[in-house]
């Protein structure tokens, strides 16, 4: 499978010993330019294992489970560290997909029914943000930690509100990139097609690994450090 296998050995300017690490908005671009071309990889292979109502949900976890490779630096295979994630995670990835798909799907059929002017627009419109911004977590959550699935969802409410201020903005540029591709449609085929979705996994995942390795992880390792 050589069009999905990693190139490690590409040729890099290299980094001065004395650089500071990239943060925030610098570091997120930093990461799409080095790892732009696999994600159009990864987006096809997400299109083609992607049926809808059926394999989404596994298969958004799975590309998740790259994209948190991604924005750790670790060396990623594409393919194998996808179908890895894809057969790890299917079970729970695959149900809370079928939620996803509910919870929007009547979102979005609301929205589009109160867009002529009614006074549900509005709670309509905060209630589908305020589900991105709880949903930003969950994947990540299930595919990058071993916490069991009550503590993830506990965890996924819980960060979203501590992380109001990156959690809110982020699913606000998420359902806005959604409704400009649909809205473009046919002439937002291409990006689609090429980085449709993991360009807004890579978004979602940045987010959300930030929140993971703040809070969780490192109040994990105290939990295991005051245990041992």
């Amino acid at each position: 499978m050589g069009f999905f296998s990693p190139s490690f050995d590409r040729a890099g300017p290299g980094i001065e010993k004395d650089t500071p690490p990239k943060k925030g908005i610098y570091l997120f671009f930093d990461i799409l330019l080095r790892e732009f071309w696999e994600l159009i990889k990864l987006n096809l292979l997400f299109l083609l294992t992607c049926l809808p109502l059926v394999t989404i949900g596994a298969a958004w976890g799975a590309m998740t489970k790259v994209t948190i490779r991604m924005i750790r630096d670790l060396p990623t295979d594409i393919w194998s560290d996808y179908w890895q994630a894809f057969r790890e995670n299917w079970k729970f990835s695959t149900l809370f997909g079928f939620l996803w798909a509910f919870l929007f799907g009547s979102g979005l059929l609301a929205l589009r029914l109160a867009s002529g002017g009614s006074m549900l627009l509005a709670p309509v419109l905060i209630s589908l943000i305020f589900l991105t911004a709880f949903f930003l977590y969950l994947y990540p959550m299930l595919t990058a930690t071993t916490l069991p699935v009550l503590a993830a969802l506990r965890n996924m409410v819980l960060l979203s509100l501590l992380q109001f201020y990156f959690s809110l903005p982020a699913a606000v540029l998420l359902l806005g990139l959604l409704f400009l591709e649909t809205i473009w449609l046919p002439l937002s085929f291409p990006l689609v097609i090429f980085i449709g979705f993991s360009f807004p996994n890579l978004i979602a995942s940045f987010i959300a690994w930030s929140g993971i390795s703040r809070f969780v992880l490192t109040k994990t390792a105290d939990s295991d450090a005051n245990e041992a």
